[in-house]
């Protein structure tokens, strides 16, 4: 089964959007990790999530950044 968000399709103009943001679950299982993990990282300052409402959203591009930021001191360790 997939878990990826789904892209949205515009059958008229043929356009494919991806999502803005993703819930908690979607985003846990594009980092490989558990939604509880996910979500305490959610309180972590700088981590691309947000509320509307009752329902807690993480940005698609602020977790691409988020995870490029965590890579980066890896490589010049190295």
């Amino acid at each position: 089964m997939d878990n990826r968000p789904k892209k949205s399709n515009d059958k008229l103009t043929g356009i494919v959007m991806e999502p803005v943001a993703v819930s908690i679950q979607n985003a846990a299982r594009l980092l490989g990790i558990s939604d509880r993990t996910l979500y305490d990282m959610t309180n972590m300052e700088g981590f691309p999530a947000f509320k509307i409402g009752n329902r807690t959203l993480i940005s698609v591009e602020g977790l691409r950044e988020w995870v490029r930021e965590r890579i980066r001191p890896q490589r010049s360790a190295q």
